[in-house]
Order: C-alpha cells, then structure tokens, then sequence
C-alpha cells in the first residue's frame, strides 16, 4: 500500500501538481517498478478563485498518472480557509431576502458546487487567531467573522453529510465554543442543535494532548468520526509534537504535508512517515498500511 497525503495546496505553488505524485530518489530507491509514490492527496481550495483548479486537477491527474499496479485518488476540497476570508466581497456576503435559506451568496455558491460534485469534501476551513495584517497589526479576518463563516461551512457540511478539513491556530477558545453548538451525534441529535458533519480531520495538529481529549469529547470518540495529521514543515519542529502522536494514536493519523510546492512533497511524506513511526514504535509500512487506510475511509474512498 502506498501513502496518500490527506492535505495539501498543490494547486498554488511552482511546480507542476503532478510532480506530488512522482517518486522522489529516495522512493524510486524502495519501489524502482512504482511510477507513482502517493495511493492519492486531497487537494485543498482556499477560496473560491481556486474551486474550479482543484475540481479540474482531480479529474485530469489520475490519468497522468502511469502505474499499473495500483489507482490514484484525487480528492478536491472546496471552502475558504480563514486566511482569505477577508477576500471576499460584500456581495459575497448579501443574503437573498426571497431566499428561504437566508445563506450569503458564497455559501449557496458552494453548497451548489459540492451537491453538483458529489465526491469532493470540504475544506480547508477553520479558525487562525495568528495571521495578522501586517499594516494594521489586526487579525487579517475578525474572529467574529471567521466564527460565522465557519459554523456556515460545518453547518454545510453536515447538510450533504461531507467531511471536513480544519485548520486551527491559537483558536481553541472560540473553537470549542463552535463545536459545542453541535450534536456530536447524528443519532443523538437535539432538538436545538444541528449535527456536526460525519468525519473531522484536524490538519497540522498544533494543540497539546490534553486538547486532543477536548476535541473527541466534543466531536465524538468512536474511531473513524475524528482525525489528526501532522505537517512536517509545522509540526515537526516542535518537541511536544511527538507526544501528542502518541496521545492521538494511529487509529486516528493521517499523513500530510501542507505543501504548495509539489516537487516538496514526496519527501515531506517520508520526513513524516519516519518521525511518526519512531513516535508510536512501529514499521514505517505500518505506518503506511493504517495512515492510507484511515484516509481511505476519512474521503469516503473505500
């Protein structure tokens, strides 16, 4: 089984997309008869200039790809990450009075989108409490409306029973007060709370392992409803990050890079398939064999 990179902006950067997909000299080295080093990678938007790109990018790499041993996924994820939220224009945000919906324009342009691509999920979404304007030395975004946006895109989620990818930076104060807005449960829903979406995965993990506890009592702890991953290029430099993978476990890991850059990514996925097997003392095949499996199931793949 080969790793697949669950969360990444290949769409943005330098480097042909494609190249993600190609093994690096290390990789080529372990499997010289492979012409391709990644099971797949969802392709993370960031705002809706990017949705047709990654829409487009999921449909055309599978078959760029030449490895008769095995298939590629591409997973497109549609939403606005909270870095860019501010792009968007008032417009954007009018609601429709003869719209029963009573949703902003972009939210109904992206339930549109999702509905008429029924196999791509959302993200990246979340909340930053860390990018600031550099002239104004203010959020780039208010949290206020980073809140709205993402309990609007949760709540989208969970209507087309989508997964979601979340970033979440110094923000756990007002994430928990989203989450807590939600039944964790969709069999348990209560009368005045909307479900979360069926599967949340936590990309570039940067919280301790007391708030992993925090976030699967809000969000439910049965395996498969919530999942973690680890950026080399921003985990790995901080020591705390190998005990929160322990805290995590591999029932709920997922590889990742983050990067833009696809010629970057093959060896980022390595980095982070070693640090995390010497993490949890185990195979880094292993580590490759659940880490897939868990992604195969996070993007409905199976």
């Amino acid at each position: 089984m080969l790793p697949f990179d669950a969360h990444n902006h290949v769409h943005m950067g330098p480097s042909p997309p494609i190249q993600a997909l190609l093994p690096s000299s290390a990789t080529a080295e372990i499997l010289p008869t492979c012409c391709c080093c990644l099971s797949g990678m969802a392709i993370m938007s960031t705002h809706p200039r990017d949705y047709q790109t990654v829409l487009s990018l999921a449909k055309d790499l599978p078959s760029q790809v030449a490895s008769s041993s095995s298939s590629t996924s591409i997973v497109p994820c549609l939403g606005v990450h909270p870095w860019f939220l501010h792009e968007l224009s008032l417009q954007d945000w009018q609601v429709d009075d003869n719209d029963n919906s009573s949703l902003p324009t972009w939210i109904q342009e992206l339930e549109a989108l999702l509905v008429a691509n029924p196999h791509a999920m959302v993200g990246e979404i979340g909340l930053d409490g860390f990018h600031f304007d550099p002239t104004t030395q203010q959020l780039t975004s208010p949290m206020e409306r980073q809140v709205e946006a993402f309990r609007l895109q949760l709540e989208l989620a969970a209507r087309l029973d989508r997964p979601v990818s979340i970033h979440t930076v110094q923000c756990f104060g007002p994430l928990f007060a989203v989450l807590s807005q939600f039944s964790s449960s969709n069999k348990k829903r209560k009368k005045k709370k909307q479900s979360l979406p069926p599967k949340l995965y936590f990309h570039a993990y940067g919280g301790k392992a007391a708030t992993v506890e925090q976030i699967l009592a809000l969000c439910g702890r049965e395996i498969g409803r919530v999942y973690f991953g680890f950026a080399p290029i921003i985990n790995f430099r901080s020591p705390k990050t190998l005990n929160v993978i322990q805290k995590v476990g591999i029932e709920r890991l997922v590889l990742e890079t983050d990067h833009e850059d696809a010629a970057r990514v093959p060896t980022s996925m390595e980095q982070g398939i070693e640090i995390i097997a010497a993490a949890l003392e185990m195979g880094t095949q292993q580590v490759v064999d659940q880490t897939t499996a868990n992604a195969m199931d996070l993007y409905n793949l199976n």
